[in-house]
């Protein structure tokens, strides 16, 4: 039976059907693993047979016991594995294989080695993220900006944290593992987690030199992100969310935003109704690949106490708005804005998937969504709930295209400090259509 499944990997390796044989050895991998105690020949035999499967698809490097309350860092060939404290209280085997050159995530993006597979048994989610790190590489001659190149995996039965982006969850923002390119001349990582665990490290199968696939390396890139689950990675070209600064077109000021993975708070949350905020545009903008029409799907939790709509007395006026566009060529602050915000100040008819909106009165007491009719709509602080929905926005497919996801106290004819607004919206997915 051993034998069979065995050949079962290679006739799905030799058809190309890469993901399928690295599933299947990761299978039989675990198999070994779990009747370890049943062979004859004792660990020896064990660690022959593992070393002999995964070679089959990749390289397996090394196997250790990792104490799951201290943690641990675990390196391969171009890439490391970082477990926090106190990572997880169930008994795990984590064990990786670097893959064929040739091996493709399930994308039509830009893709760059190494390709990695990891899993996980029982195959589960994570109580807590784990830090993976790729050593990212490009050749002479691409023009890689390194701020585009993030890791991606492909979908799993299990969310990873990322952002769905055209068929693979993307970690954005980009995050610096150091350790991803000291991995030396190991092609993988093993590691077995548990609460019996000692913390001692043992290596017991030594691996073979990854190789470079015949590149010319021009750049060796160590990123990483915070992941939830496994399943094959690599390293993906998109663009990184991007902020203004004071000075820099519509900000007059700078802005109020932060970014933490997929989520971008727009503001300051919990502002009081006599609180105020800076002029600028309080957001982020991310540079999208060329495409026909993009699918963006969010969730949204906004607030307001200004608002947004033609001044008919003393407290309304077009204000505080919150909206998420696809411009072309730059992002939304540097774009001719002013109020009220038109698809055509942004680029293509339907530009603009959400907004602008805002509140209906300020100075009235009352905190609002981003509705224009004064109801609570997503913002939870008002007594509302999140909202995700999915909005579809045009493309130039040979052209410069931005995601923008902003909150715009800026825009004339009407902008000052007063009646602040805040909000967060979380990206879900990007759909890139052609």
């Amino acid at each position: 039976a051993f034998t069979s499944q065995c050949s079962n990997i290679v006739r799905q390796r030799d058809s190309g059907r890469l993901e399928d044989a690295a599933l299947k050895a990761s299978d039989l991998i675990e198999f070994v693993l779990t009747h370890a105690g049943r062979l004859r020949g004792g660990e020896a035999a064990r660690d022959d047979l593992v070393q002999a499967v995964a070679e089959l698809v990749g390289e397996l490097g090394s196997l250790e016991e990792i104490g799951g309350a201290t943690g641990g860092e675990v390196s391969g060939e171009d890439h490391v594995l970082v477990f926090p404290p106190g990572w997880s209280s169930q008994d795990r085997i984590v064990f990786s294989f670097v893959l064929p050159g040739d091996f493709q995530l399930d994308t039509d993006l830009p893709e760059f080695a190494p390709k990695v597979f990891l899993g996980t048994f029982p195959e589960a989610p994570f109580d807590e993220p784990v830090t993976v790190g790729l050593c990212a590489s490009f050749s002479d001659g691409e023009g890689i900006d390194p701020s585009e190149l993030h890791l991606a995996k492909n979908i799993g039965p299990f969310p990873g944290g990322g952002i769905v982006f055209d068929g693979v969850e993307v970690f954005l923002p980009q995050i610096s593992v150091p350790g991803a390119c000291d991995g030396g001349a190991l092609a993988a990582a093993a590691v077995r987690l548990g609460p019996e665990s000692t913390g001692a490290a043992r290596v017991v199968a030594a691996g073979k030199g990854g190789g470079r696939n015949g590149i010319a390396l021009a750049g060796r890139l160590p990123i990483g992100g915070l992941v939830s689950s496994f399943t094959p990675f690599g390293v993906v070209r998109i663009g990184e969310f991007t902020t203004c600064s004071a000075g820099e077109g519509l900000c007059l000021e700078d802005p109020v935003v932060s970014i933490g993975g997929n989520t971008l708070t727009l503001g300051a949350p919990g502002a009081l109704e006599a609180g105020q905020l800076a002029t600028s545009v309080h957001g982020a903008a991310l540079r999208l690949p060329p495409a026909g029409e993009y699918a963006v799907t969010v969730r949204h939790d906004l607030c307001t106490w200004d608002s947004y709509n033609p001044a008919t007395d003393a407290n309304t006026g077009f204000f505080d708005s919150f909206s998420i566009s696809v411009s072309q060529d730059q992002p939304y602050w540097l774009k001719p804005v002013s109020d009220p915000v038109t698809d055509a100040m942004l680029g293509l008819p339907g530009a603009l998937g959400f907004g602008p909106l805002g509140g209906l009165r300020f100075g009235d007491g009352t905190l609002e969504g981003a509705t224009g009719d004064g109801t609570a709509g997503s913002c939870s602080a008002a007594g509302g709930a999140p909202v995700t929905a999915t909005f579809t926005m045009p493309g130039d497919a040979a052209g410069d295209n931005y995601l923008n996801i902003v909150l715009d106290t800026a825009s004339v004819p009407h902008a000052n400090h007063g009646f602040p607004s805040w909000g967060t919206v979380t990206v879900l997915s990007v759909d890139v259509r052609n």
